[in-house]
C-alpha cells in the first residue's frame, strides 16, 4: 500500500512539474519572439524579453509557481542573415528559464522539489528579401529657396541627409540602390563630373556644346529615351539623363558599395561609391516634372535590376509638376497628358505598380514643404505651348477622384499628386508607410529611416535551440 501511494503521488507530482514546464516553455517562446522584433538592438531586445518572460510579475508569468527565473543571451547564428553584417553580428537570441516545482507526495521519499527548464531560440531577420531600389530626388530651384548661409541649400541638404541615413540602414550584400533626379543632368559630361547643376534660366544652348551648360529647359525641350538613345541634331556623345547613379551593390564587388566597413569608423558611407558621390554633387535649379524621371527610374530597374527581386521607388518632391517634355513619342504614356504634368506623374506611377497582391513596383512618396509657407499646397498648373512653366496658366484639369480622375475632388495640388503616386495598400488611398508628408522644412532623416526599417523589418521566428552560435556559448 505504501509503494502504491508513493507511485500515485509521484505521478501527481510529475504531472504538476510537466504543467509548470509547459507554462514555462510557452513563456520563453513568447518572450523570444517579442525580443526578436528589436534585434539588433541588444538593450531593447533584452528589456523586451524580460517584459514578456515567465518571471513573476511579467506578462507571461507562470501561475502555478512563483519562482521562475529568466535569462537571455544574444546570438550570432550561423547560416542566418545578419550574423556578419554592420549591425554587430547580432541576429538571434536564446531565452532560458528555470523554476522549482514543490512536491506533495515526493516528500515521503525525500524529494521536496523538481527543477524544470525551458529554452527558446529566435532569429530576426530569419530571411532577407533582396530589393532593387531607385531613389527619385527633386532638385529643382525651390529646393534651394531660400538659400542658406554661404549659398547653401537647406532643403536640398535635408533631402541628401535623409537619403544618406537610408543608405546606412540598407545592406549592400543584398540591396541594389540607384539615384535619379529631376530635372535631369544635361549630358554624359555633366553626369560624370562633380559638382553639376541643371540650368540657370537662360535659353537653350546653341550651337552645341554650350560653354556654360545653361538652358533652363534643355532637358525638358526634348523627350529623351530612358535607354539613352541619342536624338537627331545632337552629337552622338550627348543625351540628357535622369538616372545619374546606376544601381550598385549586391554584385560581389565590395569596393564600390554605397556603404562599407571602414577600419576606423566602422560601417559608413563609402566615398568610392558613385551613388554617394552623385548624391553629394546634386545642385539645385530648374523646374518640376515627375513622369520622365519616374519612367527612367523604372527603366533602370528593368535594365540593370534582378528579375526575381522586388522593385522599389522612393520619390521625393517639394512642389507640383508644371513642365512637360516636348516631342514625346505617340506611344509613350506621357503623350496622353500634354496639359497635365501632375496627372502624367500619377499615371506613370500607376502603370508601374501592378496588382496589389503582387506589386511590380512598390512606390513610396514623400511630400516635402508642399505649401512653401503659403498655407496651402501648390497648384498643379498647365504648362505653356512650349511645355514650360507658367505660373499664370490655368490649374491642371482632370484630377477628380479615381477612377475618372487621378487624385482628389478637392483640387489638383502637389499634395494630391504625390499622395496618389504612392502605393495604395487597401484601395482606400495611400497611407503610411507608403506616403509621408513633411509639411514644414526640416530634417528628413526620420522619414527615410522609417522607410528603410519598413523595407527591412524583422520577421522573427523560433528556430532550433541547437543552431550554432558564432559568438560562443
Amino acid at each position: 500500500m505504501v509503494m502504491l501511494i508513493v507511485c500515485v503521488g509521484l505521478v501527481v507530482d510529475v504531472g504538476h512539474a510537466m504543467l509548470v514546464q509547459r507554462q514555462l516553455q510557452a513563456g520563453v517562446d513568447a518572450a523570444a519572439l517579442a525580443g526578436a522584433q528589436d534585434l539588433p538592438d541588444v538593450a531593447a531586445t533584452t528589456n523586451t524579453v524580460h517584459v514578456y518572460s515567465p518571471t513573476p510579475g511579467r506578462k507571461n508569468a507562470v501561475n502555478t509557481v512563483n519562482n521562475a527565473v529568466t535569462t537571455v543571451n544574444v546570438l550570432c547564428i550561423a547560416g542566418v542573415p545578419g550574423c556578419n553584417r554592420r549591425d554587430g553580428g547580432v541576429n538571434g537570441l536564446k531565452v532560458h528559464a528555470t523554476a522549482n516545482v514543490p512536491t506533495w507526495f515526493g516528500r515521503i521519499i525525500g524529494i521536496t522539489k523538481m527543477t524544470v527548464n525551458a529554452d527558446a531560440t529566435a532569429c530576426a531577420p530569419c530571411v532577407v528579401k533582396p530589393l532593387d531600389i531607385m531613389i527619385v530626388l527633386d532638385r529643382t530651384g525651390s529646393m534651394c529657396t531660400p538659400s542658406g548661409p554661404n549659398g547653401s541649400c537647406p532643403d536640398m541638404d535635408n533631402a541628401k541627409d535623409g537619403v544618406r541615413s537610408f543608405l546606412k540602414l540598407m545592406d549592400p550584400s543584398t540591396d541594389k540602390i540607384g539615384l535619379a533626379v529631376l530635372p535631369p543632368a544635361l549630358n554624359m559630361s555633366v553626369r560624370g563630373n562633380c559638382p553639376y547643376k541643371p540650368w540657370d534660366g537662360t535659353s537653350n544652348p546653341n550651337p552645341w556644346p554650350p560653354s556654360n551648360m545653361n538652358g533652363k529647359y534643355y532637358g525638358y525641350d526634348q523627350w529623351w529615351s530612358p535607354d539613352g538613345t541619342y536624338k537627331p541634331g545632337f552629337p552622338s556623345t550627348e543625351s540628357t539623363h535622369y538616372v545619374i547613379a546606376d544601381l550598385e551593390g549586391a554584385d560581389g564587388n565590395l569596393s564600390d558599395d554605397y556603404i562599407y566597413d571602414d577600419p576606423v569608423n566602422g560601417w559608413d558611407l563609402n566615398p568610392a561609391s558613385t551613388l554617394v558621390q552623385k548624391l553629394g554633387c546634386a545642385g539645385s535649379a530648374g523646374t518640376t516634372h515627375y513622369a520622365a524621371a519616374m519612367e527612367e527610374a523604372k527603366w533602370e530597374l528593368g535594365a540593370y535590376g534582378r528579375g526575381n527581386v522586388q522593385d522599389i521607388i522612393i520619390f521625393l518632391s517639394d512642389g507640383a509638376a508644371n513642365t512637360m517634355p516636348r516631342n514625346i513619342p505617340s506611344g509613350d504614356l506621357m503623350n496622353s497628358y500634354p496639359l497635365q504634368p501632375c496627372g502624367a506623374g500619377v499615371a506613370m506611377a500607376n502603370s508601374m505598380k501592378g496588382p496589389l497582391s503582387n506589386p511590380s513596383t512598390i512606390i513610396y512618396t514623400i511630400g516635402y514643404d508642399l505649401d512653401a509657407g503659403t498655407g496651402a499646397p501648390e497648384q498643379c498648373r498647365q504648362p505653356n505651348a512650349n511645355g514650360h512653366q507658367n505660373g499664370s496658366n490655368p490649374v491642371e484639369s482632370g484630377c477628380g477622384t479615381p477612377p475618372s480622375g487621378w487624385g482628389s475632388a478637392q483640387g489638383c495640388t502637389s499634395y494630391d499628386a504625390i499622395r496618389a503616386m504612392a502605393t495604395d495598400p487597401d484601395g482606400t488611398g495611400p497611407v503610411k508607410p507608403y506616403f509621408y508628408l513633411k509639411p514644414t522644412p526640416g530634417d528628413l532623416t526620420q522619414i527615410f529611416q522609417q522607410i528603410a526599417l519598413d523595407l527591412s523589418a524583422s520577421r522573427g521566428r523560433l528556430i532550433d535551440n541547437n543552431t550554432p552560435n558564432l559568438l560562443g556559448p
